[in-house]
């Protein structure tokens, strides 16, 4: 999976669009020092996001914006 585009958006949001999924829109929060999937615009003609995804979306992102330290030292995994 790759990100094909990513954006700030209100609130310190940011909103990402990955190749896999590329009518859906996908919103991340920061929460501490890292960044987490808020809410996915799910799209009927992307395939089902499963939960595997949503890791795969976290990694990707926050190893973009360099915060991958923070997020793979987080208490839950």
């Amino acid at each position: 999976m790759k990100i094909l585009s990513y954006g700030y958006w209100r609130k310190g949001q940011i909103r990402a669009t990955f190749d896999l999924f590329p009518d859906s829109m996908v919103t991340f929060r920061r929460i501490g020092s890292f960044y987490f999937v808020y809410m996915i615009s799910w799209s009927e003609l992307d395939l089902v996001v499963t939960r595997e995804h949503l890791k795969i979306m976290e990694i990707l992102m926050n190893k973009e914006l360099g915060t991958i330290d923070a997020y793979n030292s987080r208490r839950r995994s």
